[in-house]
């Protein structure tokens, strides 16, 4: 008997392990993964900012993360200086019904953008103060791209490096840690310095 439950404790074991490497949100991202994504889908995430831009009213704000089309895991809005902030609304409730109507929207903008979302290889995108768009998760923190309209200047760049929250990486582009559940992190020390 007491052969049967250690062969059970380490095939049980064996599967968590196995379960655990899988999960995606558990995995750990380095700095190459970050830049190697934007540098890969750069024309495609232009063309998620642009579709967003082109689907919403001037003074609409989003932010928005759909990992399936069942249940769009974050829409918050700000329309008409009004902001919600919305979790787990399903695609077919009255709720997600409402926010559609508000944004003027239909399920297949939804469906669009997270195809578009989908090709960026990205998992939200939000156009409150300026663009960004949220790469991946690990475990409760977020790896994003703060994309700005126009290249930084000089003071920006060194106002947008502070090498906690945001480290600049070319251009227009910062790239941006955090987690809506404990507040600002800074980015793990792998990710301090990019390589010149």
């Amino acid at each position: 008997m007491k052969k049967s439950k250690l062969i059970i404790l380490i095939c049980s074991l064996i599967g968590l392990v196995f379960w655990v490497r899988s999960c995606e949100f558990l995995k750990t991202y380095d700095l190459n993964d970050l830049t190697s994504n934007y540098d890969e889908h750069e024309n495609e995430i232009r063309d998620l900012i642009v579709y967003l831009d082109s689907i919403l009213a001037k003074e609409t704000f989003v932010n928005i993360a759909i990992n399936d089309l069942n249940v769009i895991d974050m829409f918050h809005i700000k329309h008409n200086g009004k902001y919600e902030n919305n979790w787990n609304v399903d695609i077919n409730s009255k709720k997600c019904d409402s926010l559609l109507l508000i944004l003027g929207w239909t399920k297949n903008d939804i469906k669009d953008l997270k195809l578009k979302m989908d090709l960026a290889n990205c998992i939200s995108i939000s156009n409150f103060n300026n663009h960004t768009i949220g790469y991946k998760m690990s475990l409760m923190s977020k790896f994003s791209y703060k994309i700005y309209d126009e290249n930084l200047n000089d003071l920006q760049i060194s106002q947008f490096n502070d090498q906690c929250e945001k480290i600049f990486y070319r251009d227009n582009v910062v790239l941006e840690y955090g987690s809506g559940a404990t507040g600002s992190i800074c980015f793990p020390e792998r990710f301090k310095k990019i390589e010149e």
